[in-house]
C-alpha cells in the first residue's frame, strides 16, 4: 500500500526507541511524504539487547548506541522533549515545555518505565555506590562494567522485582557475568543468588525449564516469589519478603549479604496512557494500552495504534517483538487513513524471537506466538549453541544498525 503526497495527514509517534524507529521507517516506506512527528527527549538511540553485554565488558558503547539523528528518517519532525500529557479529545500531545502538537493518528511506541518507589523504595538513590548496579540504560550499563572489571569475587545477588519485563536482560547478564568470572578464575570465589518477584525465570514454559536447569548447573541459587523489603547499603545486606499465593508478605524473609547487587525495579506503563484513558482498567493488563491483539489498533479509539512493551498482549515482552509489529501497525494505520475498516487489516500473530544467552559464545534462540509457546526461528535451537550466540551477539546488531541507518527497519 502506498499513499500519494496529497495525503499529508498528521501522524505522531510517541517514543524514539526501537519500536518507534521501526514503525516510523515502515510508514515512510509505505507513504510518500508523510507528515510524521516523533516525540523523544533523548538524543541517542540504544540497541537495548546489547546492554547486558556492555555491562559484562563484552561489547563497546559504540556498538550499543548511536546518535538518534543518524538513524531517524531525515524528513521526520523530531520533538526533542518528553511527553507531559496526551489529550484524546483535542487530539494533541502536550510536551514538557507546554507546546502542543496536534495529530490525526497516534502511535504509542514508548516502553515501560522504572517504578522504584513501589518496588524498591530508596534503592535508586544508592545505584552506582556500594556495589549496587543495574543495566536499564547506557549510562548505568557502563557504570556496571566498571564494577565488573574491579570485582575480585564475592557474593553476587540479582534482585529481579519486575513482573512485566526485565527477565530477558537480567538472566542474560546473569549468565554472561558467570562466564566472565569463570574465565578470570573468580567463579569459585563467588556465590550467585537470583531473587525474583515472579514465580519463574522466564514466562515461556519450555525455555523456562531449560534456563532454570542451566542456572542450577552453574551453581546459581534461585529464589522465586520474593519481594523487596529493605536494604542496608553500608552493611551490604538486602532483605526480601517471601510472598504467599496472593502476592502478599507471608511473614518469612530472606536476608542476603552481597558484594555486587544487580537490581531490576518494577517496570510499569507510562502514566500518560492511564490519564488519557487508553489503558486497560482491570486485570493483569491494567495500565497497558488496550489494543486488539491482532490489529494493534486501540479497542475503542480507531485513530490510535500501539507497538512495543506497553501493549496489553498475551505474550512475553521481549525486544524483538517490535520487528513483527511494525509493518502491521503501519499498514493498518494507513488503511484507516484511507477509510478502510478492520476487515482489510493485516493481522499480527504474536510472533517474536528471543535470544537467551547461557554464556559467552553460547545462547538459546527460540520463538513464540499466540498459538504456541515455542515456534521455530531461523538459526534457532532449544539447545545451547554457537550459531545462536553468533546471531544474537553480532548478526542482529549489525543488521539493526545497517538497516536503521538506511531507513529499512
Amino acid at each position: 500500500m502506498t499513499l500519494t503526497s496529497n495525503s499529508r495527514r498528521k501522524i505522531v509517534i510517541v517514543g524514539g526507541n526501537s519500536a518507534g524507529l521501526r514503525v516510523a521507517n515502515q510508514i515512510f516506506r509505505m507513504m510518500r511524504w508523510p507528515n510524521v512527528t516523533i516525540v523523544e527527549p533523548s538524543t541517542s538511540h540504544v540497541y537495548e539487547p546489547l546492554l547486558p553485554w556492555l555491562a559484562a565488558g563484552l561489547a563497546t558503547p559504540e556498538e550499543v548506541s548511536k546518535p538518534l539523528a543518524d538513524v531517524l528518517p531525515k524528513q521526520i519532525n523530531w520533538a526533542r522533549q518528553g511527553l507531559k500529557k496526551l489529550d484524546p479529545k483535542k487530539k494533541v500531545v502536550i510536551l514538557e515545555s507546554g507546546r502542543e502538537i496536534p495529530f490525526e493518528f497516534l502511535v504509542w511506541a514508548d516502553g515501560l518505565v522504572p517504578n522504584w518507589k513501589k518496588s524498591m523504595k530508596g534503592v535508586d538513590a544508592l545505584v552506582g555506590e556500594n556495589g549496587i548496579c543495574h543495566t536499564l540504560d547506557l549510562e548505568n550499563a557502563r557504570a556496571t562494567q566498571k564494577m565488573v572489571n574491579s570485582f575480585e569475587g564475592g557474593k553476587v545477588v540479582f534482585a529481579m522485582m519486575s513482573q512485566l519485563k526485565g527477565e530477558e536482560a537480567a538472566q542474560r547478564f546473569l549468565f554472561l557475568l558467570d562466564d566472565v568470572l569463570r574465565k578470570k578464575g573468580l567463579r569459585d570465589k563467588s556465590s550467585f543468588h537470583f531473587v525474583a518477584i515472579r514465580p519463574d525465570l522466564f514466562p515461556s514454559t519450555k525455555i523456562r525449564e531449560k534456563l532454570e536447569a542451566i542456572a542450577k548447573q552453574k551453581g546459581v541459587e534461585l529464589h522465586f516469589n520474593h519481594g523487596f523489603k529493605s536494604i542496608d547499603a553500608d552493611k551490604r545486606t538486602i532483605v526480601f519478603d517471601q510472598l504467599n499465593e496472593k502476592g502478599k508478605a507471608s511473614g518469612e524473609t530472606l536476608e542476603l549479604d552481597y558484594d555486587l547487587l544487580h537490581v531490576t525495579p518494577a517496570l510499569i506503563p507510562p502514566e500518560p496512557l492511564n490519564k488519557a484513558k487508553l489503558a486497560a482498567r482491570t486485570g493483569d493488563s491494567k495500565g497497558l494500552m488496550a489494543v486488539d491483539q491482532h490489529t494493534l489498533q486501540h479497542k475503542k479509539q480507531k485513530y490510535y495504534f500501539g507497538i512495543g512493551d506497553a501493549l496489553a498482549l498475551p505474550i512475553p515482552r521481549v525486544d524483538a517483538a517490535a520487528e513483527g509489529q511494525a509493518p502491521i501497525v503501519a499498514y493498518n494505520l494507513l488503511a484507516t487513513l484511507k477509510g478502510k475498516g478492520p476487515g482489510t487489516f493485516k493481522k499480527y500473530d504474536g510472533h517474536a524471537s528471543v535470544s537467551l544467552s547461557s554464556a559467552n559464545k553460547q545462547a538459546l534462540l527460540t520463538g513464540f506466538d499466540y498459538e504456541n509457546e515455542q515456534v521455530a526461528v531461523s538459526m534457532g535451537s532449544e539447545e545451547e549453541g554457537y550459531l545462536s550466540w553468533l546471531k544474537s551477539r553480532y548478526i542482529n546488531p549489525w543488521m539493526y544498525w545497517r538497516k536503521a541507518a538506511k531507513g529499512q527497519l
